[in-house]
């Protein structure tokens, strides 16, 4: 199976055991409230059989209630949350090695702070219980509280985060990435150590043969002139045949001590030699450390200015958004407004067109009158004509 794709796999096992771990904490939590709030309303004296933890909301999950703090549970889903994040870096290529990979640097100290917290909630509840009837009921279940939470702490942190998954994912993340960063210079250089090492061992190994040699030549050299003097006193004669093979095994015994002398000069020039190297490598060393120092300082500094931009930009984030929350409750005020006022002049609309229909029905019967007025006096005005006419008749009859 492709590397990434097993990674991927880890991803979500360890996604699967955080969701996992967090419904333990969340039933935990849901423990903790029911049986707070029953101990709580209590009237009566607090007994074993009066504060019998509840269950929770996930029954298949009660097994993992046995802590009134709930840190037994919080401390994997903690864990494991940080582990699901540290594989999908490595998955994604974004991780940074260190010593705390994939948590921080406080996280141990956290945990075991959680544990005491733990521990001393366990036994401060004893406290609230009426001492003259306590059970050995209630004592087991606040020393469940006391002891389960500080047992996960140590255990989780000492065992499962030291022992198996540090070591694992720093490996893993080497099997994936090759070598860990910053080992490449750190292997070079006690690669190189080991040779200086051990090129000074052989040398040295070289150095003690050749004095041994000289040690025995030198016992020969004392055994020759011993047994010489010895010739001499025994008598001339013997002196005389004696002495040229002594003489004969002292010259070459010195021709060795000469060669001896030039391997050990030798030698001693290849451990100056060897010696000089070692120091040009711990000079090196140092420049490299001061080199990375520098840099690790400008990281420092950059990593300072980015913050500094980023809490700005965090800053200006907020107040553009609150502005646009002020923005947005405005237009929805001046929606509602105009929506007041829309309804306001649809309502003096219909109003205006009633009294317009009205106005025209009444203009129009007006109208209709006025005509009607019009005939009538154009009736009487022919009515008055013809009685002047009749009138004018009756005069001249007259």
């Amino acid at each position: 199976m492709n590397k990434r794709k097993l990674t991927l796999v880890f991803v979500w096992l360890s996604a699967i055991a955080t969701i996992l771990s967090f419904l333990a904490w969340f039933n935990n939590l849901v423990v903790l409230w029911r049986w707070a709030v029953k101990f709580l309303t209590m009237t009566e004296s607090k007994t074993s059989a009066s504060t019998q933890i509840a269950g929770g909301c996930f029954k298949w999950l009660d097994w993992t209630a046995v802590d009134l703090s709930a840190v037994t549970t919080f401390i994997p889903f903690f864990g494991f949350a940080f582990i699901t994040l540290g594989f999908w870096r490595i998955y994604k290529n974004t991780a940074q090695i260190d010593d705390d990979f994939p948590f921080f640097r406080a996280y141990d100290r956290i945990n075991i702070s959680l544990g005491l917290i733990g521990t001393l909630v366990g036994i401060i509840i004893i406290g609230f219980y009426d001492m003259d009837k306590v059970t050995m009921g209630d004592l087991m279940m606040c020393l469940h509280t006391a002891l389960f939470s500080t047992l996960i702490a140590v255990g989780w942190v000492f065992i499962i985060v030291l022992l198996f998954t540090k070591p694992f994912m720093r490996w893993w993340y080497s099997r994936i990435n090759g070598i860990l960063p910053g080992d490449s210079f750190d292997d070079r250089f006690l690669e190189r150590l080991e040779q200086s090492a051990a090129s000074i061992r052989h040398e040295l190994s070289q150095s003690s043969e050749t004095l041994n040699h000289f040690s025995g030549d030198l016992k020969q050299a004392s055994g020759s002139i011993t047994a010489l003097g010895q010739s001499i006193n025994d008598s001339t004669s013997i002196f005389q045949k004696g002495i040229i093979e002594p003489l004969l095994n002292l010259q070459r015994n010195q021709t060795d001590q000469s060669t001896a002398l030039n391997q050990f000069s030798q030698t001693l020039s290849h451990i100056q030699t060897s010696h000089q190297t070692l120091v040009e490598l711990l000079k090196e060393f140092k420049s490299n450390n001061a080199s990375l120092q520098s840099h690790l300082d400008s990281i420092r500094a950059d990593h300072i200015k980015l913050e500094t931009v980023y809490q700005q930009s965090r800053k200006e984030v907020v107040e553009t958004r609150q502005e646009a929350d002020a923005t947005r409750n405005q237009l929805t005020e001046l929606q509602r407004l105009i929506q007041e006022k829309q309804a306001q002049f649809d309502t003096q609309l219909a109003e205006w067109n009633a009294r317009r229909q009205h106005l025209e029905q009444t203009t129009q019967t007006l109208i209709t009158e006025q005509v009607e007025l019009k005939a009538a006096l154009e009736e009487e005005r022919i009515r008055a004509n013809e009685s002047e006419k009749t009138l004018a008749k009756i005069k001249s009859i007259f």
